[in-house]
């Protein structure tokens, strides 16, 4: 009985960490690739919005809703083309039943891959949203009946920290073998991600070139994002490969003696040892010999006269080299280099902005401030509970109208408090 339970755990291990399974870094380079798409697009939500609120103002008050339906259509198009979402397909991986009978996903499974591909995220980000702003909240004193509220905000944490354990344990017990699924939302869908083999490689190729016809808009649209981002990836790895060394390379120049030496005069090079009339008779043996010139110096000939032509254009390199770093020893050993790079002169201050009201009141309410808080964007002070239900209001500053958020507020505490 112990022989056949050994056996058993074997060929599940055998089974579990054989070579259809990605690896648990591919695994989690795919989930980075997801949760990044979603936070650079928030980011240059945000820096549109800052840039034209009036234009970009519906696009940021409604980014969780519009990036959803973006969402959807993508992995919609990759799970119907691909049997993977776009992060999953990009780094080469499928999602199949769990039943070894079943390679593909029937439609009970398509259809929850698509929910909890797109629904968590968004659902997770509102949760997010709705705890930071009652995390705000809490320092109003006006506001009563806080007790869900309050509730919400005790146990929020709690749930998240849950959340993330339970997804660290199913990553652990994939890495060492004991579980199909990296993910708790694989589970719940019945799937779990292998390795694209060279049958479905083939069957992807057959597919761009027979059918290229006949493609759906779907797999169209599918194709044409793919091939798109892989290009913005590798163009945009190549940049940072070279910027990276570049940046290198000026740390070591400008670390190291090369930078002082490099500027020093170039010795004068000796007179050429050959006279003209040597010259002269050099090249009529040259034409004399023409006519009477072997396969062998016909060879010899080209060879030198192709040197001869490389030696001239290492020579003449070699000329704009020196006379360029000569002209960057004057440069930096001039008065110019100085004079070209220094500050620019400060701007004249802003113009003043006279709202009538006394030092120690609030611009919104006319009042005593009660919990002073500062705004980053304007540097004017107000109530914490007037400033912040402005902003939630108007995304601005009620004095200048730059827009702002209340994550640009300061709290600050005065000693008279």
């Amino acid at each position: 009985m112990a022989e056949s339970f050994a056996a058993n755990q074997l060929n599940a291990q055998s089974v579990v960490t054989s070579d259809t399974n990605p690896s648990i870094f591919e695994v989690l380079a795919q989930q980075s690739l997801a949760t990044g798409l979603r936070r650079a697009a928030d980011y240059l939500t945000k820096i549109l919005y800052t840039n034209n609120s009036q234009k970009f103002e519906f696009l940021y008050d409604n980014f969780d809703e519009i990036y959803l339906l973006f969402d959807i259509c993508v992995q919609f198009c990759h799970l119907k083309a691909f049997n993977a979402s776009f992060s999953e397909h990009f780094y080469s991986l499928k999602r199949v039943s769990d039943n070894q009978t079943n390679r593909g996903l029937n439609r009970r499974q398509f259809v929850s891959s698509l929910v909890l591909l797109t629904a968590f995220p968004y659902i997770k980000s509102k949760f997010d949203s709705l705890y930071a702003r009652l995390k705000l909240r809490q320092l109003e004193s006006q506001t009563t009946d806080q007790s869900v509220r309050q509730l919400f905000v005790k146990t929020y944490p709690m749930i998240r920290t849950f959340c993330q354990l339970v997804s660290l344990y199913y990553e652990v017990s994939y890495t060492v073998g004991r579980n199909r699924y990296h993910s708790p939302l694989l589970r719940l869908s019945n799937v779990r991600l292998i390795n694209l083999d060279d049958d479905d490689l083939k069957s992807i190729s057959d597919k761009s070139v027979i059918r290229e016809t006949n493609m759906d808009w779907f797999a169209h649209f599918a194709r044409l994002s793919m091939a798109g981002t892989k290009c913005l990836a590798k163009g945009f790895a190549a940049g940072l490969s070279v910027g990276a060394f570049f940046i290198q390379f000026l740390d070591y120049w400008y670390s190291t003696d090369m930078y002082a030496h490099s500027f020093a005069p170039l010795p004068v090079p000796p007179p050429p040892p050959q006279t003209s009339d040597h010259m002269i008779s050099i090249l009529y043996k040259s034409v004399i010999r023409e006519t009477n010139m072997d396969w062998f110096a016909h060879f010899a000939r080209l060879s030198m006269a192709g040197t001869k032509c490389l030696a001239k254009g290492f020579a003449a390199g070699l000329s704009v080299g020196a006379f360029f770093i000569q002209f960057l020893d004057y440069w930096y050993s001039t008065d110019m280099y100085a004079h070209s790079f220094a500050p620019l002169p400060v701007p004249p201050p802003p113009l003043q902005i006279d709202i009538n009201v006394p030092i120690d009141k609030c611009p919104i309410c006319l009042r005593v401030r009660q919990n002073d808080t500062a705004l980053m964007t304007t540097g004017f002070v107000f109530c914490y509970s007037c400033i912040v239900n402005h902003l939630q209001t108007n995304s601005h500053c009620p004095i200048t109208g730059y827009p702002s958020t209340v994550d640009h507020l300061i709290k600050l505490y005065p000693p008279d408090q």
